[in-house]
């Protein structure tokens, strides 16, 4: 869950690429299928829909750790707004507990301590911050962004046109639901739709290759002049009563991912509410 995050090579040659080199990875799908069977013995819910005034925003932070594994040195590094607008990096008032409930979770990890230079070396980890809407201040409901606020990223290494990065994928369980988010920013490179679509077909690929005999029961394209978007919906032999909804969308700066997985059985509001989440998934 934890690395080099933040910032990656700098390439071209991103029109060669293809799915297989994409593919090339660590994956962290089993983090989010592992939590996916949580729900099969759960029953259906109502839940909210998601408020229009939710934002996602994924806060890198820097600390060492000692030879006890305790965590020193907190601090942010940056907050981006992965769907906002040109301006990538921004600024928001977190919560003053954030970085208390970071730090104990980063300690629960017990992670060893790594020397440079005979000191401890400076690692970085990713967290979702979603802050509370409304009159209320509280979250927009259950399937919603904010059901992923506090979640630590789990990070995956792979190759975009011969170039390393990292993508950090967000997972929480809820009662009948499972939802995840994934991000990676991408080398820089003139957008064009044939290259985005490889590299969301890599996505795809993916999680494909971690469900047992994967169906896919429809795709749609939701794509916009300078993003493209795809949604799928996907079913797995080993459970009947699951399906899992993707929404990937990539820029010329980002490749984002949404995925919820629920049971087929829950009811109208609780379907209503998903599909209100995933079309409001894009970037601004």
């Amino acid at each position: 869950m934890v690395g080099e995050v933040g910032g990656v090579g700098r390439g071209k040659g991103l029109t060669n690429i293809s799915s297989a080199k994409l593919m090339n990875s660590q994956p962290h799908w089993r983090l989010f299928l592992a939590a996916l069977w949580m729900i099969v013995l759960l029953g259906s819910g109502r839940v909210q829909g998601a408020s229009a005034e939710e934002h996602l925003f994924i806060v890198m932070v820097g600390f060492q750790v000692d030879a006890e594994s305790h965590v020193q040195n907190l601090r942010v590094e940056r907050i981006l707004e992965p769907l906002g607008g040109p301006q990538h990096p921004t600024s928001v008032e977190l919560p003053e507990d954030f970085l208390a409930n970071a730090k104990k979770k980063l300690e629960a990890e017990k992670f060893k301590m790594k020397l440079k230079d005979g000191e401890p070396a400076k690692s970085l980890a990713n967290f979702v911050y979603v802050p509370p809407v409304g009159l209320t201040g509280t979250p927009a409901g259950p399937i919603s962004l904010g059901a992923l606020n506090g979640a630590i990223g789990d990070i995956s290494t792979f190759e975009i046109g011969g170039r390393g990065c990292q993508s950090s994928m967000f997972v929480r369980p809820g009662d009948a639901y499972v939802t995840g988010v994934t991000y990676y920013a991408i080398p820089d490179w003139k957008y064009d739709k044939t290259t985005a679509e490889k590299l969301i077909d890599a996505e795809i690929n993916r999680c494909m290759a971690h469900i047992r005999d994967p169906k896919v029961i429809s795709r749609k394209d939701a794509s916009t002049d300078g993003q493209s978007i795809q949604e799928v919906v996907i079913k797995s032999s080993e459970s009947k009563i699951l399906s899992i909804r993707f929404r990937m969308i990539c820029s010329a700066r980002d490749v984002l991912s949404l995925i919820v997985t629920s049971r087929d059985d829950l009811d109208v509001a609780m379907h209503q509410a998903t599909d209100n989440l995933f079309e409001k998934f894009r970037f601004q």
